[in-house]
């Protein structure tokens, strides 16, 4: 479906008993914050698609389809 946002989807269960690497789950984090901030992931692709780079507006396209596919929405 067109409408659905990346964030929408319901969270995950976590596994009791797993543990994650401190170093991963931190750099997770980063990229998450990263994300969220309106300098970063949202400012670039902003830039992008003012600028009507059609090659990064593509490379976009590819990655956000495959991040839905990763991520089942």
């Amino acid at each position: 479906e067109g409408n659905s946002q990346l964030g929408s989807a319901s969270k995950p269960s976590t596994s009791a008993g797993v543990n994650i690497d401190p170093q991963l789950k931190g750099e997770v984090q980063s990229f998450l914050e990263w994300i969220k901030d309106s300098e970063g992931l949202s400012g670039y692709i902003n830039y992008y698609l003012q600028q009507n780079n059609t090659s990064i507006i593509s490379e976009l396209s590819k990655i956000y389809a495959e991040l839905r596919q990763i991520f089942g929405v």
